[in-house]
């Protein structure tokens, strides 16, 4: 039973699903992320504030993930590929870009086919980074990148490489 509530109308047709509107603009978690990783380490208090800025940022992201994830779950973000299968399918909301952690191709997974290989290969790229970002090699960026487990089902959820949705040729990618 529900008590009635014009206010819960408007709280419906308003969900923006994580994205921050009162700033103007969509957040630049990639842009937020470098700028904190940037900061300058010289002391005690520079290296508190730095590493209190990455734990805000990165908790943000993981927030405004989750929210995504559960609005990809509803049905109410569409994908950038809606003709794939729904296994295959991935969203881009809120700069972040959403992709399952499944075995969604015949040749992705040689040796051990499955969902259950999809998902440890996921944990296995996010403890890389992590150890990557661990490393604070200066010229080294990492991605934020979080796991969820939502509903029985992994989601990957990064921040949006630059230039990489508008064809930037200035912006490489070096392995």
């Amino acid at each position: 039973f529900h008590n009635y509530s014009t206010a819960r109308v408007d709280d419906e047709l308003g969900n923006t699903y994580g994205v921050d509107v009162r700033n103007g603009g969509v957040r630049d978690w990639n842009e937020e992320l470098q700028l904190a990783r940037e900061m300058s380490t010289d002391n005690l208090l520079q290296r508190v504030e730095r590493a209190r800025l990455i734990h805000k940022v990165m908790t943000e992201f993981g927030e405004a993930s989750l929210v995504g994830v559960k609005a990809i779950s509803e049905g109410q973000i569409s994908s950038m590929n809606p003709n794939e299968p729904t296994r295959s399918q991935v969203y881009l909301h809120n700069n972040i870009f959403f992709s399952r952690a499944v075995d969604a191709g015949p040749e992705t997974f040689k040796i051990a086919k499955g969902d259950k290989a999809a998902r440890k290969s996921a944990n296995r790229d996010v403890q890389c980074i992590g150890t990557f970002h661990r490393m604070e090699n200066s010229g080294l960026f990492t991605l934020a990148t979080v796991l969820i487990d939502y509903l029985g089902t992994r989601f990957v959820c990064q921040s949006i490489l630059p230039g990489i949705l508008i064809g930037e040729k200035s912006h490489t990618l070096l392995y």
